[in-house]
């Protein structure tokens, strides 16, 4: 039973993320100059900027990296400003404050999976885990994670439900979101 409700409620809230991606898409460069300086939580991000409108930086806006992006990716030469962050919040971060919104913030009191636990987009650690994370209030966090090469270091990797697969430790605070994310080409890490 619990099963028929993971899948009922990813689904749901799946096609609620869609819906904001994809309005995301169309109106964002619109709002993309309305911006602030703010110092967002990763330190190595810093400086950046978030939007002005509270209501579309709380649905839009990246707490954590900015609307520039991870240094890594601010990093990058030859895009202007303008692609870059649209890029950033529209295509690769779409929605990561309500993602986080939607996700976990508390104490992981347990934690069990099926498949290969430590499945990630790196050679030689492909394939696919279920997992459930039980924070301290009985709630039960899902996960599905795939990975698969399939040419060279290039494969598809895909999240839907709780990134809870960051849980390493029981029994001490985790704050993870919510995500459904499919990526065809990603480039796997040796």
């Amino acid at each position: 039973m619990k099963y028929l409700l993971f899948t009922i409620k990813t689904i749901a809230m799946s096609f609620f993320q869609l819906i904001f991606i994809i309005s995301g898409i169309i109106f964002l460069p619109l709002f993309l100059t309305r911006v602030k300086s703010f110092d967002c939580l990763a330190i190595d991000s810093r400086p950046s900027v978030k939007f002005k409108d509270k209501w579309i930086d709380y649905i839009f806006g990246n707490e954590d990296d900015g609307l520039d992006g991870d240094t890594p990716y601010k990093s990058r030469k030859g895009i202007n400003w303008w692609v870059n962050r649209y890029n950033w919040v529209a295509l690769r971060n779409p929605i990561h404050n309500l993602a986080n919104k939607m996700g976990v913030n508390e104490v992981i009191v347990d934690y069990k999976w099926l498949g290969n636990r430590n499945t990630e987009d790196r050679i030689g650690h492909e394939g696919w885990c279920y997992s459930e994370a039980t924070g301290e209030s009985g709630k039960v966090y899902q996960m599905f994670r795939w990975c698969k090469l399939f040419y060279k270091n290039y494969g598809i990797e895909m999240n839907i439900g709780y990134k809870n697969f960051c849980v390493q430790y029981l029994n001490i605070p985790y704050k993870y979101s919510f995500t459904v994310s499919i990526n065809p080409f990603k480039k796997f890490e040796e």
